[in-house]
Protein backbone atom coordinates (compact mmCIF):
# COMPACT_ATOMS: atom_id res chain seq x y z
CA UNK A 1 0.00 0.00 0.00
CA UNK A 2 1.52 3.34 -0.98
CA UNK A 3 2.30 5.83 1.78
CA UNK A 4 1.63 9.53 1.40
CA UNK A 5 3.98 11.82 3.27
CA UNK A 6 2.61 15.13 4.53
CA UNK A 7 4.14 18.11 6.32
CA UNK A 8 1.93 19.79 8.92
CA UNK A 9 2.55 23.30 10.25
CA UNK A 10 0.65 24.36 13.36
CA UNK A 11 -0.03 28.07 13.88
CA UNK A 12 -1.65 29.97 16.75
CA UNK A 13 -5.39 29.54 17.45
CA UNK A 14 -5.18 25.88 16.31
CA UNK A 15 -4.83 26.84 12.66
CA UNK A 16 -2.77 24.38 10.69
CA UNK A 17 -1.52 23.86 7.16
CA UNK A 18 -1.11 20.44 5.51
CA UNK A 19 1.25 20.07 2.57
CA UNK A 20 1.77 16.83 0.67
CA UNK A 21 5.46 16.05 0.20
CA UNK A 22 6.22 14.77 -3.29
CA UNK A 23 9.33 13.08 -4.64
CA UNK A 24 10.47 16.25 -6.36
CA UNK A 25 10.20 18.30 -3.15
CA UNK A 26 12.80 16.40 -1.15
CA UNK A 27 16.29 15.10 -1.74
CA UNK A 28 18.24 12.31 -0.09
CA UNK A 29 21.93 13.00 0.49
CA UNK A 30 24.65 10.38 0.71
CA UNK A 31 22.66 7.54 -0.85
CA UNK A 32 25.71 5.94 -2.38
CA UNK A 33 27.45 5.87 1.01
CA UNK A 34 24.50 4.55 3.01
CA UNK A 35 23.90 0.79 2.52
CA UNK A 36 20.70 0.97 4.60
CA UNK A 37 19.12 3.30 2.04
CA UNK A 38 20.12 0.97 -0.80
CA UNK A 39 18.52 -2.00 0.96
CA UNK A 40 15.33 0.02 1.49
CA UNK A 41 15.27 0.79 -2.23
CA UNK A 42 15.61 -2.91 -3.05
CA UNK A 43 12.83 -3.78 -0.62
CA UNK A 44 10.52 -1.16 -2.12
CA UNK A 45 10.97 -2.77 -5.53
CA UNK A 46 10.03 -6.18 -4.09
CA UNK A 47 6.85 -5.11 -2.26
CA UNK A 48 3.79 -6.57 -3.98
CA UNK A 49 0.57 -4.57 -3.98
CA UNK A 50 -2.44 -6.84 -4.40
CA UNK A 51 -5.60 -5.80 -6.24
CA UNK A 52 -9.20 -6.89 -6.11
CA UNK A 53 -9.04 -7.80 -9.81
CA UNK A 54 -6.08 -10.14 -9.28
CA UNK A 55 -7.91 -11.95 -6.49
CA UNK A 56 -11.09 -12.18 -8.58
CA UNK A 57 -9.23 -14.04 -11.32
CA UNK A 58 -8.96 -17.00 -8.93
CA UNK A 59 -12.71 -17.61 -9.13
CA UNK A 60 -14.90 -19.02 -11.83
CA UNK A 61 -17.32 -16.76 -13.70
CA UNK A 62 -20.15 -17.83 -11.35
CA UNK A 63 -18.05 -17.06 -8.27
CA UNK A 64 -17.14 -13.65 -9.70
CA UNK A 65 -20.84 -12.84 -10.26
CA UNK A 66 -21.61 -13.94 -6.70
CA UNK A 67 -18.79 -11.74 -5.39
CA UNK A 68 -20.04 -8.70 -7.33
CA UNK A 69 -23.54 -9.25 -5.96
CA UNK A 70 -22.22 -9.25 -2.38
CA UNK A 71 -19.92 -6.29 -3.06
CA UNK A 72 -22.76 -4.24 -4.55
CA UNK A 73 -24.90 -4.94 -1.50
CA UNK A 74 -22.15 -3.99 0.98
CA UNK A 75 -21.02 -0.83 -0.79
CA UNK A 76 -24.61 0.40 -1.16
CA UNK A 77 -24.88 0.89 2.63
CA UNK A 78 -22.53 3.83 2.92
CA UNK A 79 -20.25 5.86 0.65
CA UNK A 80 -17.46 5.73 3.24
CA UNK A 81 -16.98 1.96 2.86
CA UNK A 82 -13.62 1.21 1.32
CA UNK A 83 -12.72 -1.93 -0.63
CA UNK A 84 -9.15 -3.20 -0.56
CA UNK A 85 -7.11 -6.32 -1.16
CA UNK A 86 -4.51 -8.23 0.76
CA UNK A 87 -2.59 -11.29 -0.37
CA UNK A 88 -5.39 -13.64 0.70
CA UNK A 89 -8.69 -11.76 0.65
CA UNK A 90 -10.67 -8.70 -0.34
CA UNK A 91 -11.71 -6.56 2.61
CA UNK A 92 -14.48 -4.06 3.27
CA UNK A 93 -13.85 -1.45 5.92
CA UNK A 94 -14.84 1.84 7.44
CA UNK A 95 -12.46 2.35 10.35
CA UNK A 96 -11.61 -1.36 10.55
CA UNK A 97 -12.38 -4.38 8.41
CA UNK A 98 -15.91 -5.62 9.01
CA UNK A 99 -16.07 -8.20 6.21
CA UNK A 100 -13.35 -10.17 4.45
CA UNK A 101 -13.89 -12.40 1.41
CA UNK A 102 -11.48 -15.04 0.16
CA UNK A 103 -12.12 -15.92 -3.48
CA UNK A 104 -11.70 -19.57 -4.43
CA UNK A 105 -12.25 -21.35 -7.72
CA UNK A 106 -15.77 -22.56 -6.84
CA UNK A 107 -16.65 -20.70 -3.65
CA UNK A 108 -16.34 -17.58 -1.55
CA UNK A 109 -15.23 -17.78 2.07
CA UNK A 110 -16.60 -14.85 4.02
CA UNK A 111 -15.61 -13.70 7.51
CA UNK A 112 -17.66 -11.25 9.55
CA UNK A 113 -15.94 -9.20 12.21
CA UNK A 114 -18.27 -10.00 15.08
CA UNK A 115 -17.33 -11.60 18.36
CA UNK A 116 -18.83 -15.04 18.67
CA UNK A 117 -22.32 -14.81 20.17
CA UNK A 118 -23.11 -11.32 18.75
CA UNK A 119 -24.64 -12.57 15.49
CA UNK A 120 -28.12 -14.09 15.34
CA UNK A 121 -27.42 -17.23 13.27
CA UNK A 122 -30.75 -19.07 13.52
CA UNK A 123 -29.96 -21.29 10.50
CA UNK A 124 -26.53 -22.23 11.89
CA UNK A 125 -24.82 -21.50 8.56
CA UNK A 126 -21.82 -19.76 10.13
CA UNK A 127 -18.86 -21.55 11.65
CA UNK A 128 -17.26 -20.38 14.88
CA UNK A 129 -13.60 -19.75 14.05
CA UNK A 130 -12.74 -17.95 17.29
CA UNK A 131 -10.22 -20.61 18.32
CA UNK A 132 -9.28 -21.72 14.80
CA UNK A 133 -6.58 -20.15 12.68
CA UNK A 134 -8.15 -18.29 9.76
CA UNK A 135 -7.22 -15.53 7.36
CA UNK A 136 -10.05 -13.03 7.84
CA UNK A 137 -11.14 -10.91 10.79
CA UNK A 138 -13.87 -11.90 13.20
CA UNK A 139 -15.24 -15.09 14.71
CA UNK A 140 -17.81 -15.96 12.03
CA UNK A 141 -17.03 -17.76 8.77
CA UNK A 142 -19.36 -18.95 6.02
CA UNK A 143 -18.64 -20.67 2.72
CA UNK A 144 -20.83 -19.43 -0.12
CA UNK A 145 -21.18 -21.52 -3.29
CA UNK A 146 -24.43 -20.07 -4.65
CA UNK A 147 -26.89 -17.26 -4.01
CA UNK A 148 -29.56 -19.28 -2.18
CA UNK A 149 -28.74 -17.96 1.33
CA UNK A 150 -27.54 -14.46 0.42
CA UNK A 151 -30.66 -12.88 1.94
CA UNK A 152 -29.80 -14.48 5.28
CA UNK A 153 -26.21 -13.26 5.42
CA UNK A 154 -26.01 -9.79 7.04
CA UNK A 155 -23.88 -8.23 4.31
Amino acid sequence: MPINLVKVKLYHDNIFEVEEVTKSSYQVYGEEKNPALNSVKKLNKEIKVYTEQELLQRGSEEVQELYYSIKENITSWDDSIKVGASKLYVFFKRKTNFCDISIGKNQLKLWLNYNYGELNDSKNLFRNVKKVGHHGNGDYEIIIKDDKDLEYIPV
